[in-house]
């Protein structure tokens, strides 16, 4: 007798659909993990210039601890003037650039500055277009600094803004605007 029938016609059917399923459900993971990959963000270039600060996008009302022994390194900060932004409003421009900021006021600041919750930075604090931007190592960690000229700093990570501030306001001088 030829053919397949009976017992092992009825194997063969099942060892058939089964390899089918199996094949879809690995040709499936395969097209998910393509996409996946292929969406990823890449990681930010490494470069003697400033790096991009990320869109942070979690933020957390604890932060880096540094007390007077954490060692603060800046790899470099510079005043960003590329902001179109700083030409819109009258005498913006002037006033940014006339703006200073040396690496011991802003090591002082990175001392003396708090921990902000977001919420609380929301409320007390008016970003300004005028930031100076750089790379401090705080301990061992690297992390993208911006001084913003409305009076806080911020200190970050991949995905993670760390927000600081001011208690007083003996800082004031060296900012462009005052925060409430």
């Amino acid at each position: 007798m030829g053919g397949r029938g009976g017992v092992a016609g009825a194997d063969y059917k099942l060892s058939v659909i089964l390899y089918f399923t199996l094949t879809m459900k690995y040709l499936i993971l395969v097209i998910i993990m393509g996409v996946y990959f292929q969406c990823k963000p890449a990681n930010p270039p490494q470069s003697a210039t400033v790096a991009e600060a990320p869109a942070a996008h979690k933020y957390y009302d604890t932060a880096i601890i540094i007390d007077d022994s954490t060692p603060i390194v800046f790899d470099k900060l510079e005043l960003d003037l590329t902001c179109e932004r700083l030409r819109a409003p009258k005498g913006m421009w002037e006033k940014c650039s006339s703006w200073e900021m040396s690496l011991e006021t802003a090591e002082k600041m990175i001392r003396t500055f708090k921990p902000l919750p977001y919420q609380e930075f929301e409320a007390h604090y008016t970003p300004s277009d005028c930031i100076y931007k750089g790379n401090v190592y705080v301990g061992h960690t690297q992390y993208y600094l911006n001084i913003n000229g409305g009076g806080y700093i911020v200190l970050a990570l991949e995905d993670t803004a760390y927000f600081f501030g001011e208690d007083g306001h003996q800082f004031d001088k060296y900012f462009l605007t005052k925060h409430r």
